[in-house]
Parts: structure tokens; C-alpha cells; sequence
């Protein structure tokens, strides 16, 4: 958990034994697979939605992640109750990729790297002000233009080396990158072309 920057009390993530309780084959060589993974649940409303299952020690060298749906996974996102806040306009969503940092940011993840169509309208049924909060890689920097299309704003935190919120806490402390995504949050024009200049200084990251 310490990786994570989590207490076991936080959010009620599994571990898998390893053994499956039917017997079925199948099942059996899939609880093998799972047994080094922890296995984050999405829920809606108290509803099981999704479930993904990261490596979290053991062969980094498996898939990372295994998920499965119990329903269309097109418009699942985790950090559904997140979408509807008191007083919104005082309140941005931020949009992550992946579970443990948004978790970090009380946001919502989209638990992959590009936002579908269904996402996109998910997302919108919130009055809150949307702000993207981009892995530094190539596939964060797609999404933070994805964000710009839609007119969304964009944070760009002073974290480097680190390519994501929970490396970036593990390095500086949870209360300076919480302080560093406030501040460098931009919207419209200016998320453009921060955007931009912030690709041409850390190109190294994007290639």
C-alpha cells in the first residue's frame, strides 16, 4: 500500500488467493493468473461495474493489467459520485487515466488512455468544470488534447521526473502536487499553447 501512498482502510481493493472455488479449468488457470495482482472494483451506486487487476509485485514482466466488465465497459469510468458535488463551478473534476491517482485528486479515472464518445458524454453530465490531468507520456499528451477539443481545461504540475501523480507524492509529498495541479491548471487558449510549450521543453518524455 505504502507504494500507493494508501492506508488498506482507503477504497476496498482484493487480493486474490489463487484458487478458484468451482474447480472449472478455466477458472482455475485464471485464479493462478490473478493470484500477484490486486483487484480494483469499479462500483455505481453500491453496483459492481468493472473490476481490473494490476500487477502489484511479483513478474513485472506479466501484462499489467487484466480487466473484465460486468457491464459495457464504453461507459464505465471509476469515481462515478464525484460527477455530482454541491456548488459545482467551486469544484473541478479532475480526469485521470488510472485508479490510484485520480483516487489521489477525489476525481474520476477513465481507466484508459483515449476518452470514447460514451466517456465524453458521461463526463459532460457533470456541471463541474473538467480538468485533465495528463500521464507524461505520449499517450497523456493525446489526452490532454483531447481535453482541449472538448473545451475542457488542462494541468500541467511541476513534477518532473515523475510521469504521474503517484510517483510525483512519492517524491514531493501529496501536498505540494496537490498545490502544483491548482496552479497550473489552464483553460481554452492558454491550455493551447501551455500545452505546446510544455511538449517542446520535456520532448524527451513524448518520444
Amino acid at each position: 500500500w505504502e507504494h500507493y501512498h494508501m492506508k488498506d482502510t482507503d477504497y476496498p481493493l482484493y487480493l486474490s488467493t489463487g484458487k478458484s472455488a468451482t474447480g472449472l479449468p478455466d477458472q482455475i488457470i485464471q485464479a493462478k493468473y490473478l493470484r500477484p495482482r490486486i483487484i480494483i472494483p469499479t462500483y455505481n451506486n453500491e453496483r459492481l461495474m468493472y473490476w481490473q487487476a494490476r500487477i502489484f509485485f511479483g513478474d513485472e514482466s506479466n501484462k499489467k493489467y487484466i480487466s473484465a466488465s460486468v457491464e459495457n465497459s464504453n461507459a464505465v469510468i471509476f469515481g462515478m459520485e464525484h460527477l455530482y458535488v454541491d456548488n459545482p463551478e467551486d469544484h473541478p473534476l479532475y480526469v485521470l487515466e488510472g485508479f490510484f491517482d485520480s483516487w489521489h485528486l477525489n476525481g474520476v479515472a477513465i481507466i484508459t488512455n483515449t476518452m470514447k464518445d460514451s466517456k465524453i458524454r458521461l463526463l459532460e453530465r457533470s456541471r463541474r468544470p473538467k480538468v485533465v490531468v495528463p500521464d507524461y507520456n505520449k499517450d497523456g499528451m493525446n489526452l490532454a488534447n483531447q481535453a482541449i477539443e472538448q473545451g475542457w481545461g488542462v494541468s500541467l504540475p511541476d513534477i518532473l521526473p515523475a510521469n504521474d501523480i503517484c510517483k510525483a507524492i512519492e517524491l514531493y509529498g501529496k501536498l505540494y502536487v496537490l498545490k502544483a495541479v491548482v496552479d497550473a491548471t489552464y483553460y481554452d487558449f492558454e491550455a493551447k499553447l501551455r500545452l505546446k510549450d510544455f511538449q517542446l521543453q520535456n520532448y524527451k518524455f513524448f518520444t
